[in-house]
């Protein structure tokens, strides 16, 4: 589904496609081809998550006017606009803009990060189980892996900048309880972030031991799941 408004535009991912164009096929390689982009989205299975989503102000859009415009506006080198990324198994809303001035102007958002990003994600277990409160912020830093390019891991000791690449990432995710599901032993999550570091959600749910359902990657071996339950839901 495509959802615009005067100056930005939100595109549904589905999950396990990526966002930009790279070594696989990417929701951008469809800009060509109005139909199979439209085929790509409605075989999105976003909309059990429907009534979370930040839609105000926003109205439907087809496919053809919304790749006319960012395809005139825009060229490939600039992503046709596109303003955020998400993991290939992360499905949800893709932000683009509609002009240049909203482009430039959500980059300066960016850069200062005032930008605040919300997610869904279903976890094993209840990350709030011992505690009265329902809502946490994870500050914990995050690193490359060192022999995984695959992965990130969490900084949570000294001697872990040194075995670790690059320098750490100092981020934080706020997670709030939305359901425990007794059942399923699973929680249903909002997460909020102000700036997206690569796995950030997926990697610092695990350090809580809480991992994503679906997670094949830092989840159990044992997944309920094949397919990742973090959805983006929309930003402000």
């Amino acid at each position: 589904m495509i959802y615009s408004n005067q100056n930005y535009t939100l595109l549904r991912k589905p999950n396990g496609i990526a966002s930009t164009f790279g070594g696989q096929q990417s929701i951008l390689d469809y800009f060509e081809d109005s139909q199979q982009l439209q085929t790509i989205l409605n075989n999105s299975d976003f909309d059990q998550y429907q009534s979370y989503c930040y839609l105000d102000g926003y109205t439907k859009q087809n496919a053809d006017t919304f790749l006319h415009n960012q395809t005139t506006q825009f060229t490939k080198e600039q992503e046709y606009g596109l303003l955020n990324r998400l993991d290939n198994d992360t499905g949800g809303f893709l932000y683009f803009a509609k002009n240049i001035e909203s482009y430039q102007f959500y980059k300066e958002q960016q850069h200062k990060w005032t930008i605040q990003k919300m997610y869904l994600a279903e976890v094993h277990g209840n990350p709030f189980f011992t505690s009265k409160e329902k809502i946490l912020t994870i500050e914990t830093p995050i690193m490359h892996h060192r022999s995984d390019d695959q992965k990130m891991i969490v900084v949570t000791d000294e001697k872990d900048k040194i075995q670790w690449r690059w320098e750490p990432h100092h981020v934080s995710t706020t997670i709030e309880l939305i359901s425990y599901n007794q059942e399923r032993n699973t929680s249903l999550l909002h997460v909020l972030i102000h700036k997206g570091i690569r796995h950030q959600i997926r990697i610092h749910c695990k350090s809580i031991w809480a991992p994503i359902v679906g997670d094949k990657l830092y989840g159990p071996k044992t997944p309920i799941s094949d397919t990742l339950h973090l959805r983006s839901i929309g930003m402000k």
